[in-house]
C-alpha cells in the first residue's frame, strides 16, 4: 500500500506540474503585434520597436516530418537581431503549400513530429512556434493535401504534446476565419480545449474575396459587405469567440497587400464587379506559379503588395487611378477606367480602424507580411494603437 500510495502521489505531482506549466504558458502576456517575415525576402530594415514578436516563415514538413525549405543561417541571424531588441521569434511550420502532409503526420507519427519541432525551437533559440495548417479536414485546402475526419481531434492531441515539450514558450496557430472543421467538415462549435494549450489564434481575416470568386470584393473587410463573401474581421472573431476562445487569445489578421483584376466594365459603381476571364499580372513580385500538386496549372495570382500600390500612386489617386473608400466594409479600392482594372486592398486608414477594433475587443493584430510595407513603414505604423 505504501508503494502504491507513493506511485499515485508521484503521478499526481507530475500531472499537476504539467498542468501548471500549461496554465502558466497560456496565461503569459500575449504580444500585441505579431509580424510575419518570409524566408525568401527579409525586410531590409525591420522596425523592431514597432513589433512584439516576429514569425519566420516557413519551415515546410515533408512526408517524414522533416522541416525543410528554410535558411537556417538566416533564421539564426534574425533570432540574434530580434533578441538584441527584446523581440521574440517563432518559426512558422506549414503554410499553404507546406500543409500537404499534416493530416498523415498527425495520424501516424504525431509524437515524433512534435519532437522534431520541439528540437528545432531549442536548436535555434526560438521563443515559440507558429503552426500554420491550412486547413484541418477542409475542402478549401490545397487539392493534394492529405485529409481525415479525425484531423481536428489529432490536431489537439498534437498541440498538447507540443505544450508539454515547450513549457512556457509561445504556441500560436494560423487559422481560417471559422473554427477548425469537425469530423463532418463543418466548423466546430467548441474549441475551448485548444485555448487551454495555445497562446494565440492568428485568424487570417484576409483573402475573403479574390479571383476564386465570380466577382471582385474587399480583400479584408472589417464588417460584412452587401455582396461577395459573407465574412469579415468582425464575423470571424465572433465565430471563434462563440466557439470558446477568449478575445484576448484572438489576433486580427492584416494584409500588407491587395488583389488586382481586369473587369468587364470601365464604369464601376462599387467594388463588386465581374471578373474578366484571364487573371492579369499583379505587381513586379507576382510571378507565374502553381501549387505543388500533380497537374496544377500555372497562373498569376494578381497580388499587389502595398509597397507597389503606394509607389504606383494608386492609393493617392494618381496616374489614372481613382480611389474610393467603402464605409460599409471600411476598406479602400481603386479603379483605372481606361485599363478596366480594379485593386482591392488595405491602406493606413483601414488598418487604423482594424487596430482600433482589435484593441476594443482586447485582441491583438498580426500582419502578413513585413517586406510588403513601404520604406516609410506606413502600414506597420498604422497598427500601433493596439499596443497603447
Amino acid at each position: 500500500m505504501v508503494v502504491i500510495t507513493r506511485l499515485v502521489s508521484t503521478s499526481f505531482i507530475v500531472a499537476m506540474a504539467a498542468l501548471t506549466s500549461v496554465v502558466s504558458a497560456v496565461g503569459t502576456k500575449t504580444p500585441s503585434v505579431f509580424a510575419y517575415i518570409v524566408d525568401w525576402e527579409l525586410p531590409k530594415n525591420i522596425q523592431w520597436s514597432k513589433v512584439d514578436h516576429v514569425i519566420y516563415s516557413f519551415a515546410e514538413p515533408d512526408q517524414h516530418g522533416k522541416l525543410t525549405n528554410f535558411d537556417t543561417q538566416q533564421l539564426k541571424s534574425v533570432v540574434k537581431q530580434a533578441h538584441a531588441h527584446n523581440v521574440g521569434v517563432s518559426i512558422s511550420v506549414g503554410g499553404w503549400s507546406g500543409s500537404r502532409y499534416f493530416s498523415s503526420l498527425l495520424s501516424k507519427s504525431s509524437s515524433t513530429f512534435a519532437k522534431t519541432i520541439i528540437s528545432a525551437v531549442h536548436q535555434y533559440s526560438l521563443d515559440g512556434v507558429n503552426i500554420d495548417w491550412e486547413y484541418p479536414n477542409s475542402p478549401d485546402a490545397m487539392i493534394c493535401n492529405t485529409r481525415s475526419s479525425k484531423d481536428t481531434a489529432n490536431y489537439l492531441a498534437f498541440l498538447k504534446t507540443l505544450r508539454q515539450g515547450l513549457g512556457s514558450k509561445l504556441i500560436t496557430l494560423a487559422t481560417g476565419t471559422s473554427p477548425f472543421n469537425d469530423n463532418h467538415s463543418n466548423p466546430s462549435k467548441n474549441v475551448a480545449s485548444f485555448a487551454k494549450v495555445v497562446n494565440s489564434f492568428l485568424v487570417m481575416t484576409y483573402d475573403i474575396n479574390g479571383n476564386w470568386d465570380t466577382t471582385t470584393g474587399p480583400n479584408s473587410p472589417l464588417y460584412d459587405g452587401p455582396k461577395g463573401e459573407r465574412m469579415s474581421v468582425e464575423a470571424a472573431l465572433t465565430q471563434w469567440h462563440a466557439a470558446g476562445v477568449p478575445y484576448k487569445q484572438l489576433s486580427v489578421g492584416t494584409a500588407f497587400y491587395g488583389w488586382t483584376a481586369r473587369t468587364t466594365s470601365n464604369t464601376l459603381s462599387s467594388q463588386y464587379v465581374s471578373f474578366a476571364k484571364t487573371q492579369i499580372k499583379g505587381d513586379q513580385y507576382d510571378t507565374m506559379s502553381a501549387d505543388p500538386c500533380p497537374g496544377a496549372p500555372k497562373s498569376y495570382s494578381g497580388e499587389m503588395q502595398w509597397r507597389s500600390i503606394a509607389s504606383a500612386g494608386i492609393d493617392a489617386g494618381k496616374n489614372g487611378w481613382k480611389t474610393h473608400f467603402d464605409t460599409t466594409t471600411e476598406t479602400p479600392y481603386a479603379v483605372h477606367s481606361e485599363k478596366k482594372q480594379i485593386v482591392t486592398y488595405d491602406n493606413v486608414k483601414s488598418l487604423q480602424l482594424k487596430a482600433k477594433f482589435a484593441k476594443s475587443h482586447g485582441a491583438s493584430v498580426f500582419l502578413w507580411s513585413l517586406e510588403m510595407d513601404d520604406s516609410h513603414h506606413s502600414l506597420l505604423s498604422a497598427l500601433q494603437s493596439v499596443r497603447a
